[in-house]
């Protein structure tokens, strides 16, 4: 038996220029892009696995969304959401968007 219990707090939602950098220094490629979404792709245990992930920040469900994101993010990484969203604020927050459109990693 633990003596750990899980309580939610209210956060704000990392950028999408944060999300970007995090999953591209993580391996994930750039498939599609558009004006609403970035679909990334990755290989993970044989399987291959898609993360829509959304650019507009100022839309109304955004947080709802990058939520969701963030949730099956940590389910797939084995891993508690605060920790991941800990490590998505401390990603370097320096993403050439004309890089992303290349499939290119950002500088460590």
């Amino acid at each position: 038996m633990t003596s750990h219990f899980w309580i939610r707090q209210r956060v704000v939602a990392p950028s999408p220029t944060e999300v970007a950098a995090y999953l591209l220094q993580h391996g994930w490629a750039v498939t599609t892009t558009n004006a609403k979404w970035a679909l990334y792709s990755k290989t993970l245990g044989g399987e291959a696995v898609v993360l829509e992930v959304p650019l507009l920040a100022a839309a109304s469900d955004y947080g709802r969304v990058v939520g969701l994101l963030i949730e099956d993010m940590a389910r797939l990484e084995n891993r508690e959401p605060a920790s991941l969203l800990g490590d998505i604020r401390r990603s370097p927050q320096y993403v050439d968007h004309t890089a992303i459109e290349r499939n290119e990693r950002p500088p460590r």
